[in-house]
Formats: structure tokens, sequence, C-alpha cells
């Protein structure tokens, strides 16, 4: 879709930027492709733009404190992503923390609309966004604040558009090299054996937080942390276990209930509040 005189422009542009023209990690990064590259880098950027912004109007959404406080959480959130840069990052990675984000952000305001416009982006996006459907279910299932009706037809509607989605991608790729799943459960048996205490100490300290003054805490992101429980399984198989871009979609839920308990840590008032409710009509 880039006209080929912007494309010159871009190349050359390229060529005369080091940095851009050669990739520290593609050395022989070919420079036809340089174009792509810069707009794979808009894309990457503009998605954690989109992730941080996101994060921050949900704290707002769910929480009641300093203005200054929910700024510091959405800065320390998006910069404790370059924890987990050991490992390779995909262009859809910070495109599936955006809008896996904004999903949450959009249940919680009631846009059902919009809300599922974003699901059809995730589930183009990463087979995960179903995990997107299961917050749905559990957290609407019996609450009075929308009818039962709307609920199933939001809740086919979303098992619909993700089915649709993993047959039209998997039609249109289908030619592709590789496989369909990679196994990686004897690296993640390996990482148990190698590194117990350093996953045992991380994922105590994290329970720790998240659990902190538990009933205080959003009853959305209380629901919403049930994806976990799915989630594990699927990196213990098919990621790695210490590679945190594996698990994006619980990353926001998990950072937002340890903001409540950063609040309390550091003598920050921070009190759940309930989601505004929007009328049905948006």
């Amino acid at each position: 879709v880039v006209p080929f005189a912007q494309r010159q422009a871009l190349s050359e542009y390229g060529r005369t930027e080091p940095g851009l023209a050669r990739p520290k990690n593609l050395p022989t990064f070919p420079e036809k492709f340089l174009t792509e590259y810069l707009v794979v880098l808009a894309l990457m950027y503009g998605a954690l733009l989109g992730f941080v912004a996101s994060m921050r109007a949900l704290f707002g959404e769910l929480y009641q404190a300093p203005d200054w406080f929910g700024d510091v959480v959405s800065l320390v959130i998006l910069l404790t992503l370059g924890l987990g840069f050991e490992y390779a990052s995909y262009i859809y990675d910070f495109a599936t923390l955006f809008v896996f984000t904004l999903g949450l952000l959009l249940m919680v305001r009631r846009r059902w609309g919009l809300f599922v416009a974003v699901f059809v982006v995730a589930c183009l996006n990463k087979e995960t966004a179903i995990l997107l459907t299961v917050i749905f279910a559990i957290h609407f299932f019996r609450r009075t604040g929308i009818a039962r009706r709307q609920f199933w037809a939001l809740l086919s509607a979303q098992a619909g558009i993700w089915v649709v989605s993993r047959i039209a991608l998997a039609w249109a790729f289908h030619a592709n090299p590789g496989g369909t799943v990679e196994l990686h459960l004897s690296d993640n048996l390996w990482l148990l054996n190698h590194r117990p205490v350093h996953i045992a100490m991380l994922l105590v300290a994290t329970a720790a937080l998240v659990r902190y003054r538990w009933r205080e805490k959003p009853k959305f992101l209380r629901d919403a942390l049930w994806i976990a429980a799915l989630l594990t399984p699927l990196v213990v198989f098919l990621g790695l276990l210490d590679e945190l871009r594996a698990w994006y979609e619980v990353f926001p839920i998990v950072g937002l209930l340890i903001a409540h308990t950063a609040g309390g840590l550091f003598g920050v008032k921070v009190t759940t509040r309930e989601p505004l409710h929007h009328t049905q009509s948006q």
C-alpha cells in the first residue's frame, strides 16, 4: 500500500541510518525490505503507545487514586517489558499487549460495538484473543448490569468471530512452511531443573504482591486473573516459562493488581471503584 515513490524515499532514508539499514540481529538485512522494516518499527512503537494509554485509562476506570500515581504505574508497567527482551520480539507481540488491554478497557466501559471491532483485530493478530471471551464469560455471566440476551449474543459473536478467523487464516497460510505449533516442554523441564530457585522466588513474589488485600481489589481484575489457569498449561507446552511475551495476555491484569498493592506499601491512597456504567447503546 506504500506508493513506489515513497518506498524509494524510505529506502534511501534507511540506507543513511546505520541503525536502521543494518539491525544488529540481522547483519545481512536486505535493502529491498527497508521500507517494510520501517513500517514494522512504526507499528510496534505505535502499539506500545496504545498499550500504555490503554493501561492508564483502565487504571482510571478501576481505581480512585492521585493522577500522578496512575501515570507512574502505567510507565513502570511499560518499562517492565524490558525485563523480557532476552528472547526475540515479533511484530504481533506489542500489538497483543495493546489490543488485549484495549479490549479489557472497552469491556469495563461496556462499549460493546467498539469491543467487538477490537476483538476482530485481536483474533487476526493472535489466537489467544479467545481469552478475552473467557474473561467476558466469567465476569458478566451473573452480572445484573447486562441483559441476558445481550450477554449470549455477545458471547456467541465472539466465539463465531474466533472460529471464522482461525479457519480463514489457516486457509490463507496453509502452504507456508513450518508446523502449526512449536513444542517447548523439554525446554521448560530444563528450566525447572536448572533454575528452580529463581522460578520459585519469582512465582512466590508475584503471588504475594497480587494476593495482598485481595478482597479490596477490583472484582473485574480478580475475575480476569482466571485466564492464568488456562494460559499456564499453554506456556508449559507451547512457550517458554521465562519468556515474558508468552504471558502478555495476563500481564496487564497482574500489573494492575500489583498496582493496588504498591499503593498500600508506599502509603498512596488507592481505592477500588465500580467501573463506569455506560448505556447499552454504546
